[in-house]
Order: C-alpha cells, then sequence, then structure tokens
C-alpha cells in the first residue's frame, strides 16, 4: 500500500501478525484496505492451509462450502480493491465490480 514492492513473492514468517500490521497504515487507506481485507486475508489463510482444504481425513468433508467460502472471499477482496484503487471511470469501475460479484449458484440450490 506505500508503493513498494518486493523484488519477487515472498511470504511473511507470520502472516497473521503481517496482516494486523496493515491497521496502523496511514488513515488515507480506507477502513476496508487498512482492517476488513487483510482479516479476510487471514482466515483465506486459515482455512487454505490450516483447514486442509483439499486434504483427506474426517468423516464429513465440507469441501463445497470450504471452496465456497474461499470463492466469495477472494470475490469479495478483488472487487473492494477495484472499488477503492479504480483509475478509469466510476461506470467502468461499477461495471467491474458487478461482473467479479456475478452470482454463480449451483443447480441443486
Amino acid at each position: 500500500m506505500d508503493g513498494h514492492y518486493a523484488p519477487g513473492p515472498q511470504k511473511p514468517d507470520n502472516f497473521p501478525e503481517a496482516c494486523r500490521e496493515l491497521e496502523n497504515f496511514p488513515s488515507r487507506f480506507p477502513r476496508s484496505v487498512r482492517i476488513q481485507i487483510p482479516r479476510v486475508l487471514v482466515a483465506v489463510y486459515e482455512m487454505r492451509s490450516d483447514r486442509g482444504i483439499g486434504r483427506v481425513g474426517g468423516d464429513v468433508k465440507p469441501y463445497a462450502m470450504d471452496g465456497e467460502f474461499l470463492f466469495r472471499a477472494v470475490q469479495w477482496m478483488v472487487a473492494e480493491l477495484v472499488r477503492v484503487f479504480h483509475n478509469v471511470g466510476v461506470a467502468a469501475a461499477q461495471e467491474i465490480v458487478e461482473r467479479v460479484s456475478l452470482r454463480q449458484l449451483p443447480v441443486i440450490w
């Protein structure tokens, strides 16, 4: 958020703490960027890493629900980043957010 980027991909040693540190960024960034997105990132990270999505184990396998949570969480974060940081007209940004947010309901619902 400060405009400086690492030369390559890297993962912080303590991902949840690194996300909490984003809460201290200057207040010129909206709450969603400083607090809400980092907290959702921690939830996504925990689900992906520690819950073992896609791994075998347990009697009841909530893969569909886990996947739905991850999909919607990431979808929301992308839409929020577009909303906050877009450099196109409002109508174009709205169209992007609407396309990112399209509801895809399984037939069973």
